[in-house]
């Protein structure tokens, strides 16, 4: 679980609002230990291609529609080895 004082940290920074959307996926890995960047961006690259890949210019729907499927299907294999455990949502 990510530390008060990072989450205090992010939110001082206002990271979602000088990033974009795709923040929210940055601020899930400190919460969470676990890869939200490279799942989004395998998957994003396979369901909108030649799409834009700037951060600030994801719209939030495309990373709530992400946060719908099962990630781990887009986690590379040499992450799921220790990791018996379902991939969080």
């Amino acid at each position: 679980m990510m530390s008060a004082r990072s989450c205090a940290e992010f939110e001082r920074q206002q990271f979602i609002e000088e990033v974009g959307s795709v923040g929210r996926l940055v601020i899930k890995e400190f919460e969470t230990a676990r890869l939200w960047m490279y799942p989004f961006n395998a998957w994003y690259t396979l369901h909108h291609p030649g799409a834009s890949m700037r951060q600030s210019e994801i719209d939030a729907s495309v990373v709530d529609a992400f946060l719908q499927i099962d990630v781990d299907d887009f986690v590379p294999p040499e992450y799921k080895t220790h990791n018996l455990r379902p991939f969080p949502v």
